[in-house]
């Protein structure tokens, strides 16, 4: 309950323009929860939101190869990489 809590929080600091400051933070939720596929998905669009695309995209093939997406195994929803 808290963990889906703070994804909530977090997506609303992103969708206020709050990527840089949820960057830290989302590093320290996904690496306790590496299964965690909301978490991820929120860290990628952060990533790519700071102009990071690369670690954006690293993010993504480490996440994919721990397994984190099982749904459809395509990777985050449309919803989550929305600008």
């Amino acid at each position: 309950m808290r963990l889906a809590a703070l994804e909530l929080a977090i997506e609303h600091d992103l969708e206020a323009g709050r990527h840089r400051e949820v960057v830290a933070e989302l590093d320290a939720l996904v690496a306790p929860e590496p299964l965690r596929e909301r978490l991820h998905a929120l860290r990628m669009l952060a990533l790519y939101r700071c102009g990071r695309q690369a670690d954006a995209l690293a993010a993504y093939s480490t996440s994919r190869a721990r397994g984190t997406w099982t749904c459809s195994g395509t990777g985050p929803t449309r919803r989550s990489t929305r600008s």
